[in-house]
């Protein structure tokens, strides 16, 4: 399939879409201002706020959306004066990594990350490196807290900041701006489609991107050196023309192109610290009293009235084998505080 150029397209499905829709405010609303425990917690999360079906439609189980199957959610919005297109939010896995700031020797730094584990790999550039553990086929593995914790440790006189992002999301918004557009070469399987389906649309093609332009009235079309559409010849709704899309799709193994904006979300770039932290220190003001395991039991008989931040759950799960916040922790904390242990963990 030939290459198209995008440049100028991209700067119009920009502006078209953020004209139709305050999209990228909600969108950063929504990605920053959730704490994620983990990605099964994000999951409902996310099924909940995008719960409203008269504003979104679910299309996880389209194909015709390229990498679809790689994702584990993904919604596109409905009200948009995209009228043949949509914006479309995907969210899907991510590995596990750790990442250093101001790292002050790359060769001790992979030496100590070796000793910990073998399946460790570092990356260092610029006085920054980045860690992420791998199996011998070269698939991503997860970090473990307590793994975590140790690199935390040995690496702290080596970085100015080590912090470590787990349970993370790839989190992409973007926008296809008419559901069945297509290179412009594909214009003879597209007009077999539609006879063999008996599909009622017509199939017209455009060497000149105005001319899409003025004639379907959209913003701008993806391949401005000539694209083919299948236009229907009565009006369909947003989930009527998607599933158009999918059946050329199932017929002809064409997707449809689109415009993607990524982030990580979950834990991602902001991530936990593990250096220079206090085990404990649930409220994360820097000391580990008593207050903290009054903490850790009130979060845990009433979450939503004692939140705890990310960085304190990782900071409270001080006992067993780091598998989260338990009664254990507080009583821990109050056995150290009282001497009756000499060391957490």
């Amino acid at each position: 399939m030939k290459k198209a150029k995008l440049f100028s397209a991209v700067l119009a499905v920009i502006i078209s879409i953020n004209a139709a829709v305050s999209f990228s405010a909600s969108a950063k609303e929504f990605l920053y201002g959730w704490t994620f425990s983990g990605v099964e917690d994000s999951k409902s999360k996310i099924d909940e706020y995008f719960s409203d079906s008269e504003r979104y439609i679910n299309i996880t189980d389209y194909k015709f959306l390229k990498e679809n199957d790689k994702s584990f959610a993904n919604y596109m919005l409905t009200d948009t004066t995209v009228n043949h297109g949509g914006v479309f939010y995907r969210f899907g896995d991510y590995s596990d990594y750790i990442t250093l700031y101001e790292c002050s020797d790359g060769k001790i730094v992979e030496d100590i990350v070796k000793s910990v584990d073998d399946s460790l790999v570092v990356w260092s550039s610029d006085g920054f490196a980045k860690i992420t553990r791998v199996d011998e086929d070269g698939n991503y593995m997860e970090i473990p807290a307590d793994m975590a914790r140790k690199l935390g440790k040995l690496l702290e006189d080596y970085a100015s900041e080590v912090l470590y992002s787990y349970d993370t999301f790839v989190f992409q918004h973007g926008g296809c701006m008419y559901f069945t557009e297509y290179p412009i070469e594909n214009a003879d399987v597209l007009e077999d489609c539609v006879k063999r389906n008996n599909i009622d649309a017509e199939v017209l093609a455009f060497e000149n991107g105005m001319d899409a332009i003025n004639y379907l009235d959209i913003d701008m079309p993806i391949y401005i050196d000539g694209s083919v559409f299948v236009v229907p010849n009565k009006e369909l709704s947003k989930k009527e023309h998607l599933d158009l899309a999918e059946l050329i799709y199932e017929n002809t193994g064409l997707c449809a192109e689109y415009f993607v904006f990524e982030a990580i979300g979950g834990t991602g770039d902001n991530g936990i610290k593990v250096s220079n932290v206090v085990d404990g220190d649930a409220n994360c003001d820097g000391e580990l009293t008593i207050a903290d395991a009054t903490l850790i039991l009130q979060h845990l008989g009433n979450a939503d009235k004692y939140s705890l931040s990310a960085q304190g759950e990782f900071n409270a799960d001080v006992s067993g084998d780091y598998d989260g916040i338990s009664t254990a922790d507080a009583l821990a904390i109050q056995m150290f505080e009282t001497g009756v242990i000499s060391e957490l963990g």
